[in-house]
């Protein structure tokens, strides 16, 4: 074989081999499904740093689950979005911040949960705490906020409840280990929601309005997420 017939043989070779990488990539991404958030902006109808503080500090964690027919809830992905504010309220930050990746099965699409937990921060230790929680979804019940006695919760059964459609989701309650988040004493809790995350037609996002109020009306958030699941 000639020199310019082996480079001609070399390079047909390698188109073929990154041919077959891409065939396979796209097979792989056919059978799994994407999911990205988007944090666009949180607005602050109300915002409470502490007397002579300065600007408040939010803290938003993110978490995404899978929660197979058979099995323990299993965390995807999971991410800590801290928000800069300037003094005085009513405000928006405008953000436009891409929150959080994950994937999963395509043919587990319906099962993917979206919690979200807001946090004024100061010392950061419960920030710090909650977020390696969430891997240990276990450790949480989740409940509507009410005045009755809840009763546990878990994510297999938030799976089987009518979910909340966008713009507005539904703001929820959080035990961890028995004890209501709202306990919190190094850090501010504010509040939490949940969101069935489900593929949309098209491949278009589905925007959201999360309501975040703190149990003494201090803090008032609201996040607004765009959410996209193909």
């Amino acid at each position: 074989m000639g020199r310019g017939r082996r480079a001609r043989h070399r390079r047909n070779r390698a188109r073929t081999h990154h041919a077959a990488t891409a065939a396979a990539c796209v097979e792989r991404r056919a059978d799994r499904v994407a999911v990205e958030v988007t944090l666009k902006a949180l607005e602050l109808a109300r915002a409470y740093d502490g007397p002579l503080r300065g600007a408040p500090e939010p803290a938003l964690l993110f978490a995404a689950y899978l929660v197979p027919e058979a099995g323990e809830p299993q965390l995807l992905a999971r991410a800590l979005e801290r928000v800069p504010c300037r003094g005085g309220c009513p405000q928006t930050v405008a953000l436009e911040r891409t929150a959080l990746r994950a994937a999963a099965p395509r043919e587990q699409a319906e099962r993917l949960l979206l919690v979200m937990l807001a946090l004024e921060e100061d010392a950061g230790t419960d920030v710090a705490d909650l977020y390696a929680a969430l891997e240990r979804p276990e450790q949480f019940t989740i409940f509507p906020p009410g005045p009755r006695v809840p009763e546990a919760v878990t994510l297999e059964d938030l799976l089987r409840v009518a979910p909340a459609e966008p713009p507005r989701a539904e703001p929820v309650c959080v035990l961890r280990r028995g004890v209501d988040l709202g306990e919190l004493r190094r850090d501010d809790w504010v509040g939490a929601a949940l969101l069935r995350v489900r593929p949309a037609r098209g491949a278009a996002a589905r925007l959201w309005r999360v309501p975040l109020v703190a149990a003494d009306g201090r803090n008032d958030w609201t996040a607004v997420l765009r959410v996209l699941a193909r």
